[in-house]
């Protein structure tokens, strides 16, 4: 009666034509996994509240990222070396704004009316998509040191991000509605 024991090990000692019995052999398998599992919980647990928090105040919310993301552009273009400064801060912002569109027009409305597992799963993976894809062209315009190009490549992401994501939330008519996001934010 071992704990960690193949969980399948059983199923191969069966003699065909006789039932499967399922003894305790690997109940440590299941332990282990409820452990591991708790992180998980926890993570969801705060996107579910972040996104009743966002919901509860949408106009905060959106000064407060608005507020972060010029912090960020000012802190980003404070060096000496960069040309184009109040472009580049613009830029910052219109970079982050997709981050900022995703989370606010499709992940919160999408775990606070589906109110699954699977709607936290997809808070997570576009949070983490769009901020890879952000830090990626931070990256770029890093080396660049220049604003105006930023800019540039800034609102072309910002453009085709909106499209995307006015995309997934047609996609996911069944939940998702223009309307229903704007009950959920009281506007």
């Amino acid at each position: 009666m071992s704990a960690f024991s193949p969980p399948w090990k059983d199923i191969d000692d069966t003699r065909p034509g006789t039932p499967y019995v399922v003894d305790s052999d690997g109940w440590g398998w299941f332990a282990l996994f409820i452990i591991i599992s708790i992180p998980f919980l926890a993570v969801a647990g705060v996107v579910v509240q972040l996104s009743a928090l966002v919901c509860a105040h949408p106009i905060a919310s959106l000064l407060g990222y608005t507020a972060l993301t010029l912090l960020i552009g000012i802190i980003f273009y404070a060096r000496a070396a960069i040309r184009h400064r109040i472009c580049g801060v613009i830029a910052t912002v219109l970079t982050m704004a997709p981050l900022g569109m995703g989370v606010a027009l499709y992940a919160v409305p999408y775990v606070m009316l589906a109110g699954t597992f699977s709607a936290v799963f997809d808070w997570i993976l576009v949070t983490g998509m769009l901020f890879g894809i952000i830090f990626f062209i931070f990256a770029v315009c890093n080396l660049l040191k220049n604003g105006f190009i930023h800019l540039i490549i800034g609102l072309i992401f910002c453009v085709v991000m909106w499209f995307f994501i006015t995309g997934q939330i047609t996609a996911q008519a069944d939940v998702l509605t223009w309307e229903s996001i704007r009950n959920l934010y009281g506007l």
